[in-house]
């Protein structure tokens, strides 16, 4: 089966299927092929998140591997097409419940914002990847002017990731980045044009972002154990730095609920 009617009967089966869509079913088509040919070359070239590169200076330092860039990008163009034309969880979520929602038994309101989380994880888990690849990379790079143990932290990111000793997967950090994002808001304080910041989402920084990959993205090789069990992370003072910490163990609470851990 072509691509296209791929689409359109995933479309169709979620009830958001119209004529009208077409010309954005064919672009998106064509985009899911120049992603599949690039993911193809980059495995080609050994599949490596990261490389070795050299500075202008001439020292060398780690950064991401140039084909997994076009990758990453090509990724987010099809997620943002997709999410246009109603293709993500969210969306098929919403048009599927609307039909099934007078049989199905009510879930509870903590299950339905876990959804929610885990839809929005989904949906931008490429944008959270490209955050902490950009502050790692401007941390190496010397472009963000920080202190020597953060320096070390991106480095000893990096290298492990390189290294093959652990299995690093994004999805759990996602998940966590989504909770936080979804279900936490700001209980006072201002923007910088003094606009009020009360009720809005708790939206975490790249470093936020970092600190949570950092945490949750290595396991053991073929298990479902996570290297890292404790973190210390200093923050500032007056740098929300209890809203965080707060917001992290809320988060995880409601991760590792099943286990009760």
């Amino acid at each position: 089966m072509a691509r296209e009617e791929k689409i359109r009967e995933a479309m169709k089966a979620a009830g958001i299927y119209s004529e009208l869509f077409e010309d954005s079913i064919r672009a998106l088509a064509k985009a899911e092929r120049q992603l599949s040919r690039s993911e193809k070359e980059w495995r080609k070239q050994g599949g490596q998140m990261v490389a070795k590169l050299t500075n202008k200076t001439g020292a060398e330092y780690t950064a991401k591997d140039p084909y997994w860039s076009v990758v990453e990008t090509q990724r987010k163009d099809v997620q943002a097409m997709r999410e246009k034309l109603g293709l993500t969880p969210s969306g098929i979520r919403k048009a599927k419940r609307s039909a099934a929602e007078a049989a199905e038994t009510r879930k509870s309101r903590i299950e339905e914002l876990l959804e929610e989380a885990h839809d929005y994880a989904l949906e931008h888990a490429a944008e959270m990847a490209a955050d902490v690849d950009r502050y790692v990379d401007a941390v190496l790079t010397g472009e963000a002017n920080v202190c020597e143990e953060i320096r070390q932290s991106c480095q000893r990111y990096r290298d492990d990731i390189a290294s093959g000793r652990w299995d690093f997967r994004t999805d759990d950090a996602c998940e966590i980045i989504a909770i936080i994002e979804t279900t936490c808001c700001h209980q006072q304080g201002q923007r910088l044009d003094a606009s009020p910041l009360r009720g809005a989402p708790f939206l975490l920084l790249p470093y936020h972002k970092f600190c949570i990959f950092a945490i949750m993205g290595f396991y053991v090789p073929g298990s479902q154990e996570r290297r890292v069990k404790e973190a210390l992370i200093y923050i500032p003072r007056k740098n929300i730095k209890t809203t965080f910490a707060a917001a992290l163990a809320w988060a995880l609470a409601l991760h590792d609920r099943l286990s009760g851990s």
